[in-house]
């Protein structure tokens, strides 16, 4: 699966060597976005804090402020705002380590459950490496979410009910959607105390900004954020959807692809024989990374670190790795990760990988090959 291990790239490429990477990565982008005020999405995050306070509403435009509209919950709101208190600077640089360290940790907590080598966990930190920078350029949450994911699934294969349901609960309370990972939940024991851990977790999330507010200005933010998302705009589709739209010219209903997406990704939990095996299991969460973001309508490019983290857990089942894998790689790298970078002319990225949607290409070939080793992968290591 990785190189010789007495090969220069091996000896190069270890564990200790990517986690420094990533943290001195986190800074030297914190100073560039600071420097060249590209870090909007961090005062999106963090200054709606005083519109929560004063009873107004979280998803409306304010221009004075940052530009583009708040979609999260109220508690994230409250979360991300003790930020605001601290100098733009200072604030960013703890927003993107957080996240950095959420998504890293998570990643090498989630690979070493599962029994992978840290040669192995150092490759696919590798392999999501510039996904990971374009999120972190634009300071968007979608690492956090990743790592929460990752985090939760993690605690769950250590029975640690409790913790896991806090962190997957957490990213229903930032990207709504990233609670799907819980179904996971099925595949370790302990499962009427997760569920009424993150119920709980839910509960006292959502009310937790009675700290600073009223119960009626409360809900009527619940209100206007339900409606922030059902009246969101779909922009250019970076997604399947997209795929099926501008490739073949066709006029099919978004939830129609989006149902059959998820009726495909449920299927494999039949095999209920296979529940134990750590491959399964890391092959079904990578199918759910994957799921969230190439079939969601708000999918945008910074979102496929979601996605990148669901290819890194097919690659570390990879043993060995076949011609078709090193194909899917390759492509994940140069038409997902590399397609929205100077690599490219921007006459290619905006007439071509833009318009056609073509960083989602690769993440849906590996999707659908995740499919068929749900199927068909022989049983491989499972859990005592």
């Amino acid at each position: 699966m990785l190189p010789d291990s007495d090969s220069f790239l091996n000896r190069l490429i270890t564990l200790r060597t990517m986690v420094v990477v990533f943290l001195l990565a986190a800074l030297g982008v914190t100073i560039q976005s600071y420097t060249c005020n590209t870090y909007n999405n961090y005062l999106v995050y963090t200054r709606p804090l005083a519109n929560l306070l004063s009873g107004q509403s979280l998803y409306r435009y304010y221009h004075s402020s940052y530009e583009d509209v708040f979609r999260y919950s109220p508690s994230f709101a409250l979360i991300a705002g003790t930020l605001s208190r601290l100098p733009d600077f200072a604030g960013l640089l703890i927003w993107n380590l957080l996240n950095t360290g959420v998504f890293v940790s998570g990643l090498i907590y989630f690979l070493l459950s599962s029994q992978s080598t840290k040669k192995t966990i150092a490759f696919a930190l590798l392999l999501v490496f510039l996904e990971w920078l374009i999120a972190c350029q634009n300071s968007q949450s979608n690492g956090l979410v990743a790592g929460l994911i990752l985090w939760g699934a993690g605690l769950l294969r250590k029975e640690k009910a409790l913790c896991s349901a806090l962190m997957l609960a957490l990213c229903g309370f930032i990207k709504f959607y990233g609670i799907a990972a819980a179904i996971v939940f099925l595949f370790f024991p302990k499962k009427i105390k997760f569920l009424l851990s993150i119920f709980l977790c839910c509960v006292l999330l959502a009310a937790l900004p009675l700290l600073a507010v009223s119960a009626a200005s409360l809900g009527q933010q619940y209100k206007w954020w339900a409606d922030a998302l059902l009246y969101c705009p779909v922009a250019q589709q970076v997604s399947v959807m997209g795929l099926v739209q501008y490739w073949f010219d066709a006029n099919i209903p978004y939830l129609w692809i989006q149902l059959a997406g998820f009726l495909a990704m449920m299927l494999p939990l039949v095999r209920f024989r296979r529940y134990g095996e750590i491959v399964f299991q890391n092959l079904f969460l990578a199918s759910v990374l994957l799921f969230v973001v190439i079939f969601n309508m708000m999918a945008e490019s910074p979102t496929y670190i979601i996605a990148l983290a669901g290819v890194a857990l097919w690659f570390s089942t990879l043993q060995p790795m076949s011609v078709t894998d090193k194909i899917l790689i390759a492509l994940v790298i140069v038409f997902t990760s590399m397609s929205s970078s100077d690599i490219f002319p921007k006459v290619w990225r905006q007439r071509f990988f833009i318009m056609y949607s073509i960083k989602a290409l690769p993440c849906f070939l590996v999707w659908l090959r995740i499919q068929s080793l749900l199927w068909r992968r022989p049983t491989i290591s499972v859990l005592s």
